[in-house]
């Protein structure tokens, strides 16, 4: 077939919708979505040794641990296989190919491979294969799952390189995506996007569109950098550079090395490849070995794709950022990766898809990172014997929330609450064992720790979540006594900071007293106290002791609520008349979370029978905030109980966000402004909140976009019964948008108040730089912070916020409260800007 002939389909042909979805995991909040096709393939077999089970498993083994040579000689004996069972297997055949490429992409160029073998006389299955193929792609740009879509551009790729197709549809293919870029008023998130996947999947056949269609390829790469050209022009129009300042992980002038936005460095590397005749040394190309063979076979059309004008499920909507470890050192035993090289982003880019895909089996996780060099080129990695440590790989920050949250205001790598680079380092246990990497793991965290105090506070509250999870998974053992002079700093110090909730977090791992055993004497300044109750009444010299001893033995007797109100009557005239509620919600209260101290269960079980005394003594503001003081007293030796208890009785409606966030600024809370505890209780009950908007929203939405055509709503009585239905959700939403508004001011209000007040002590204390008081930099970060997880729903009443909040502020004196307001407003018109230059 001709390889340099035009273009080659008609647009107007129908599609086929493929109902095999698969998220790829891609959405970490829908465990079940995500979870590994190719696992569940497994799973599902109907019989040990059938014929469909014996060749799944030959293709998902096809290429594990083998040198290249094994690799072509496996790929002859598959595809033999393939050819002679295909015609049965048909079906079976093509989910698990699309299960490969899209689960194993690492792994692409043996699937590409092996097809081209198998349509060099088997036309049919190669027409097949790139139908699936042309199916799959569109699917994901239907459903917004990007990265599907680029996995899939990069099979076709592989495709291309065995001549499956011809390099002239490759690049038609590319042109069907990058032709959303001649749109008028082109949202530049959107095109952000479609350029992201292109480019993501062009190094892997980019030798062959260049010997067979240069100026084709010259003619699109002309094309794409006439957006970047426009894209940092609208970037600059709407000060673009509070956003990337914002999201930067190092901050101050003392960063390690230059912070770049990931897409013009991407952009970069492209320009860079280019330069070297397209040439990457570190990709393996099995299917150069059959070039005479492939060349003979027919190659296959593929059908136009449109990318749908409405985007879902769209996430790198802003400028993102990596995080790197081994850079800016002075030690010439650790060499200093080119980051410009398009190598630095092909090794990050697979190990960023095995940590997502795989984030739900650590198993699978763990034997394709393990396996990782046996994808590559030989040599592309360092030797096991070599001292130059960790050359070719830096570390990229993920997450997530992909940690996956719903929050659009912020890079996924940023916002995530599980990202999967935490989860998934069970498996360095593993990896170390086959790469001795546990040296440069223990290099890596001396580093981070030496800059935790030029690091983003988020960064500084994930190093710590990551490393005492990752010593829990090596009996606790690190060498506490080269981070003994940090003792002698300022206590809000980040470095002192980092250590004791380290140590707060290895608590939670294991036993108290192991944890303590591993840590020195030096440390026991900043070591938490042992996690206990501290029930107010149990000394026996207390007025109320006999008191609350009663009401706890009817309690554990597990008698009535009519009981326990009756005994609240008997007692009520022996207490104070101006303090009878109080003290009668205070001995309550504490004696329900010392009836259910043992664990969880027992203070659910508790809280459940006694619900209606707790909701009837809660019902004013005030009443909730002295219910959320109380629980903090009770648990203020154990707070990883008290954030759990404050979650479950907001669940029960006992307590609401507002007195939570109240009590979160009382005066007494600022000296705990550099724990974790704080921020994580603030975090999940503004989380909760948001999370009921959501849920109405999905409902109302449903409702009026019913999801299924099963329902008959021909009749009136449907209608009225929908019609009612609606009204009510409606009502239920502008209550939960109202609170979730007036929870977010309030947040604003209070953390501008505090950081105020503390501004105005600093002028008067002739303090130049707040950023050098070590509280402020704790609140400052975790305030900015807030800023970029809630952005969406803050600037839905942005100008209520700055009209009740920021003006009245003198941020002539003070602007440093005033820039996060300003990034909040520059990450919506981030989000929002259009990049208006012809592209054409």
């Amino acid at each position: 077939m001709d390889h340099e002939r035009g273009s080659r389909r008609d647009s107007g042909k129908k599609r086929y919708r493929d109902d095999d979805r698969r998220s790829g995991g891609r959405d970490r909040r829908n465990r079940d979505r995500g979870r590994s096709s190719y696992i569940e393939v497994q799973e599902q077999q109907p019989a040990e040794d059938s014929p469909e089970k014996r060749l799944t498993t030959l293709l998902i083994i096809l290429g594990d641990k083998m040198t290249p040579k094994e690799i072509t000689t496996n790929i002859d004996k598959v595809a033999s296989i393939l050819k002679s069972e295909y015609s049965k297997l048909e079906t079976h055949v093509l989910k698990t190919i699309k299960n490969c490429f899209m689960e194993l992409p690492m792994k692409s160029y043996i699937y590409g491979t092996l097809i081209g073998l198998v349509n060099v006389t088997r036309s049919d299955v190669g027409v097949k294969v790139v139908k699936m193929t042309s199916q799959t792609l569109q699917q994901c740009l239907n459903e917004g799952n990007w990265r599907g879509a680029k996995l899939s551009l990069k099979f076709f790729g592989e495709l291309t390189n065995a001549n499956v197709i011809s390099p002239r549809t490759m690049l038609d293919v590319y042109d069907d995506l990058l032709t959303a870029l001649d749109e008028q008023n082109l949202k530049m998130s959107r095109a952000d996007t479609i350029v992201y996947i292109v480019l993501a999947s062009l190094p892997y056949v980019a030798t062959r569109l260049r010997e067979r269609c240069p100026d084709v390829l010259e003619s699109m790469l002309a094309k794409i950098e006439r957006y970047f050209y426009a894209r940092e022009r609208t970037i600059l129009d709407i000060d673009g550079s509070v956003v990337r300042k914002s999201i930067q992980p190092y901050v101050g002038p003392n960063v390690p090395y230059e912070q770049q936005d990931m897409l013009e460095l991407l952009w970069t590397q492209i320009q860079n490849l280019k330069s070297n005749d397209w040439v990457c040394p570190i990709l393996l190309k099995p299917w150069s070995e059959y070039d005479g063979v492939l060349i003979t076979a027919d190659q296959h059309e593929v059908e136009k794709f449109v990318v749908p004008q409405e985007f879902g499920g769209m996430n790198n909507s802003l400028p993102t950022t990596s995080f790197r470890i081994f850079v800016g050192l002075d030690d010439e035993s650790i060499k200093e990766h080119d980051v410009s090289d398009i190598s630095y982003f092909i090794i990050n880019d697979v190990v960023d898809d095995i940590l997502d895909i795989m984030e739900v089996n650590r198993k699978d996780c763990a034997k394709y990172l393990k396996e990782l060099p046996y994808c590559f080129a030989p040599d592309t990695f360092i030797g096991k014997d070599t001292t130059v440590s960790a050359a070719k790989t830096d570390v990229k920050v993920e997450s997530e929330t992909k940690m996956e949250t719903e929050e659009d205001s912020f890079p996924n790598n940023w916002t995530n609450d599980n990202p999967p680079s935490v989860d998934t380092t069970n498996t360095n246990q593993n990896i170390t064992a086959n790469f001795q990497l546990e040296q440069i793991i223990v290099e890596a965290i001396g580093i981070l720790f030496d800059r935790v105090d030029i690091m983003d506070v988020e960064c500084c509250y994930r190093f710590w979540n990551w490393f005492s999870h990752h010593l829990s998974n090596f009996s606790f053992i690190w060498n506490w006594k080269d981070w003994e002079s940090s003792l002698q700093l300022d206590p809000l110090h980040p470095k002192v900071c980092f250590l004791r909730e380290t140590f707060q977090k290895m608590v939670r791992y294991s036993y108290y007293e192991r944890i303590k055993s591993t840590i020195p004497d030096e440390f026991s300044s900043i070591f938490p106290i042992e996690p206990s109750t501290s029930f107010k009444y149990e000394d026996s010299t207390h007025p109320l002791h006999d008191l609350a001893e009663t009401l706890l033995g009817k309690i554990r007797k597990r008698a009535s609520n009519e009981d326990v109100q009756a005994y609240f009557k008997e007692i009520v005239t022996a207490l104070p008349p101006k303090e009878q509620d109080q003290t009668i919600r205070d001995i309550f209260v504490q004696c329900v979370l010392m009836q259910g101290c043992k664990s969880f269960s027992h203070v659910l079980n508790v809280i459940e029978r006694y619900l209606p005394i707790l909701q009837s003594l809660n019902e004013s503001p005030e009443d909730k905030l002295h219910t959320v003081k109380i629980v903090a007293e009770f648990w203020k030796r154990n707070t990883q109980f008290l954030g759990i208890l404050l979650d479950k009785l907001l669940n029960y409606r006992v307590i609401d966000a507002s007195s939570i966030i109240t009590w979160l600024f009382t005066k007494e809370m600022e000296t705990e402004v550099s724990k974790s505890y704080m921020w994580e209780i603030m975090k999940n009950t503004i989380n909760k909140v948001i999370s009921r908007v959501k849920q109405v929203q999905y409902k109302l939405d449903t409702l009026i976009n019913p999801r299924t055509d099963i329902i008959d709503i021909t009749s009136d009585v449907d209608k009225k019964v929908n019609s009612e239905e609606l009204r009510s959700l409606e009502n239920t939403l502008s209550n939960v948008t109202r609170e979730q508004k007036e929870v977010l001011l309030a947040l604003v209000n209070l953390f501008v108040g505090m950081l105020d007040e503390r501004l105005k002590e600093y002028i008067e204390q002739d303090i130049q730089d707040p950023m050098s008081q070590y509280w402020f930099w704790w609140a400052y970060g975790f305030f900015k912070e807030i800023g970029r997880c809630y952005q969406p729903q803050m600037s839905t009443f942005m100008v209520t916020l700055e009209t009740v909040i920021i003006d009245p502020l003198d941020t002539k004196t003070n602007p440093i409260i005033a820039n996060v307001i300003e990034m909040i407003k520059a990450f919506g018109r981030m989000k929002e800007a259009s990049v208006v230059e012809d592209l054409s």
